[in-house]
């Protein structure tokens, strides 16, 4: 999509905005019906010509990593965003009704409610290549939803179906529950004070709602409750790395994500802020971040943050969707090439009905890379402290990958942070599933890797020994 090009022209008492063939005209569309919208604007420069030097360079600690990754694109920002940033500081002093926040992790700059003079004064600046309508994502109404309260009291040795058939309980035996690591979510939120997560949130820097700032984790929809506890939860044997640190970011609403939360939340991965977006502390980013959202095929807005999480060393999973059986239904950003994108089975082994298959839609890759436990899932939920319920969807199946990623990474406790030899070794000690006769660009599903599974349904005992074997 090229710039934005604004032509005024007087028509009797009417103002008519002309834009270039090539602008998606949607946006106009939207200034026109409702006055003000949010938008995101992209400057030409582009971060990869930043990021390309960390693939090379090695650090003494995690935190160098983290702080000079920061560094640098906080300045290639300012400059590069230095003009436009006045010009909206100017606007500010007469137009009250927009907000804006510089975001230094993709070199763009986030509007909520700007209108058609506001667009059409940024257009003007040549460092800008695209204004575009903030994209609202839709969360999936859930599958097999079943929620319950007031439990008796849980058997120590009854593990959840999914945890259990991953073998997670045996990493445990070994003194592994993942300690050390840090985990984020960007989600619905989460209920912090539930039973199964209140022990292990890290409250210094560790939550943040990017539209309403509000000082304690929350969740009105129990979703981030959800994956989080699947994660880290140590009730009822629900989460996969019962003692690893989580924190988390609200990226998403009651019923959608938006665009804007999603950036900002990325910036906050990379450099954690206080709850209310300031005081940056670099050194708390988390390990690795899990994403149980998407939609779309072939959609590179969110390319730049992955980019950015991959330079600093902070490892992305992401659910693929749940837009399956058919082929060709992988979403972004799971379908990205540098994330780890997964797919969902069931208690039987087998793919579930509706885990998203691939090819990708550009570059016709291999994805999902890896299928987890995603059917019928049991975690905590969001409506009292002692809730819990059982779901269904790829967004079950990316927390365990990543409490099993997490189990990985406390395995060797002194070992960099290598996303390269995490996945190797996640894909290497998966296993196969029970063949539904499937097949997708001619790969069936009894060959691995193939388009349903990617490498298999994972275990984390094996991926474990493989990545201590890698290093």
């Amino acid at each position: 999509m090229l710039k934005l090009l604004v032509l005024t022209v007087f028509v009797g008492l009417f103002q008519q905005a002309v834009f270039s063939p090539s602008f998606d005209l949607s946006l106009v569309k939207s200034l026109e019906a409702n006055g003000r919208v949010n938008v995101v604007v992209t400057l030409k420069e582009r971060t990869s010509s930043v990021l390309g030097q960390f693939s090379l360079k090695t650090y003494e600690t995690r935190t160098d990593r983290l702080n000079a990754v920061a560094t640098s694109l906080q300045a290639f920002a300012a400059k590069s965003q230095a003009r436009v940033l006045r010009a909206l500081e100017q606007e500010k002093l007469h137009n009250h009704g927009f907000t804006f926040k510089s975001l230094w992790l993709t070199n763009q700059i986030l509007i909520r409610k700007a209108d058609l003079g506001l667009v059409e004064k940024l257009s003007d600046f040549e460092e800008v290549d695209t204004i575009t309508e903030e994209i609202v994502i839709n969360l999936e109404e859930p599958l097999d939803l079943t929620i319950y309260d007031n439990l008796p009291k849980a058997d120590d040795e009854e593990f959840q179906w999914g945890v259990e058939q991953i073998e997670a309980p045996v990493v445990w035996n070994g003194g592994n529950r993942g300690d050390g690591i840090v985990v984020a979510t960007i989600d619905t939120g989460v209920r912090y004070t539930h039973e199964a997560l209140r022990n292990n949130f890290r409250a210094k820097y560790g939550w943040l709602d990017p539209w309403y700032f509000t000082p304690e984790p929350n969740d009105q929809n129990g979703h981030g409750t959800h994956t989080t506890a699947n994660i880290a939860g140590k009730a009822r044997h629900v989460g996969v790395a019962p003692n690893t640190t989580w924190i988390a970011c609200k990226g998403c609403a009651t019923s959608s994500c938006f665009q804007l939360d999603l950036l900002d939340c990325a910036q906050w991965i990379a450099c954690p802020t206080d709850t209310d977006g300031n005081n940056p502390d670099c050194s708390l980013a988390p390990h690795l971040v899990s994403n149980s959202w998407g939609g779309g095929r072939g959609s590179t807005w969110y390319a730049a943050s992955v980019n950015a999480w991959r330079a600093a060393g902070i490892i992305p999973v992401f659910s693929i969707g749940n837009s399956g059986p058919a082929c060709n239904t992988a979403n972004s950003p799971g379908d990205y090439e540098n994330v780890i994108g997964v797919g969902a089975t069931s208690s039987e082994n087998i793919l579930a009905y509706f885990s998203s298959v691939g090819p990708t839609y550009n570059g016709q890759r291999i994805k999902p890379d890896v299928a987890a436990p995603g059917q019928q899932v049991f975690s905590a939920y969001h409506t009292s402290d002692t809730a819990y319920a059982t779901l269904s969807g790829t967004s079950m199946a990316c927390p365990h990958a990543a409490g099993t990623i997490a189990l990985m990474l406390a395995s060797t406790p002194n070992a960099d942070v290598n996303y390269d030899k995490i996945k190797e070794a996640l894909q290497a000690g998966s296993v196969q599933t029970v063949s539904e006769g499937k097949s997708c660009e001619g790969i069936p599903d009894t060959k691995i890797p193939n388009h349903h599974i990617g490498h298999g349904r994972i275990n984390a005992r094996q991926s474990v020994v493989r990545y201590r074997e890698l290093l």
